[in-house]
C-alpha cells in the first residue's frame, strides 16, 4: 500500500528504517508517526497495539505521573479506511496522545497513526495531515507481502 502523506511546512519529517514521524516545527508540542503492522486487525490486535502505545506513552514520564484514556474505543472515518481511535491524556497536563488504526490488505495488516499533541491547534494540524492522506493507484508490494 503507497500513501501520499500531505505535510504542512509546520511539520517536519524524520525517516527511521521503515518509520516516519513528524514533529511541529516552532510552537506547541506535536508528533506523528505512520508505521504499517503485520498483525492482523483483530479485537485482539486492536488491544495489543492500545497497550503498547500506552507503554510507550508512559515510558517517558516520571514515576509519579499518570496516564488516563479520554476516549477508550473511538471510531474515525479517514481516506484510506475506517478507523479505530483510542485517546489518552498524561494526567495534570495538555498533552495527549492518539492511536489510530486502520485495516489494511482486506484485513491482514494495520497502518498504525500515531499522535501525540499538546493543544487544540496542534492537534487540528495532525488532523488536516491525516484527513489528506491519499492512497497511491500503483500496486502495493505491502499487500503482496501481507495478503499473498
Amino acid at each position: 500500500m503507497g500513501l501520499a502523506i500531505p505535510i504542512p511546512k509546520s511539520l517536519k519529517p524524520k525517516l527511521d528504517g521503515d518509520d516516519v514521524s513528524f514533529s511541529a516545527a516552532g510552537g506547541g508540542f506535536a508528533s506523528l508517526i505512520f508505521a504499517v503492522s503485520d498483525l492482523a486487525f483483530s479485537s485482539k490486535s486492536v488491544r495489543q497495539s492500545f497497550d503498547t502505545f500506552e507503554q510507550a506513552l508512559k515510558k517517558p514520564l516520571a514515576d509519579e505521573q499518570t496516564v488516563s484514556i479520554v476516549v477508550k474505543a473511538g471510531s474515525v472515518p479517514t481516506p484510506v479506511g475506517k478507523a479505530v481511535e483510542r485517546v489518552w491524556q498524561v494526567d495534570e497536563t495538555p498533552i495527549r496522545g492518539r492511536l489510530l488504526l486502520v485495516p489494511i490488505c482486506r484485513g491482514t495488516g494495520i497502518l498504525v497513526i500515531g499522535e501525540g499533541y499538546g493543544s487544540d491547534a496542534t492537534r487540528a494540524l495532525l488532523d488536516q495531515v491525516v484527513s489528506g492522506l491519499s492512497v497511491l493507484s500503483s500496486g502495493s508490494p505491502i499487500c503482496a507481502e501481507l495478503d499473498p
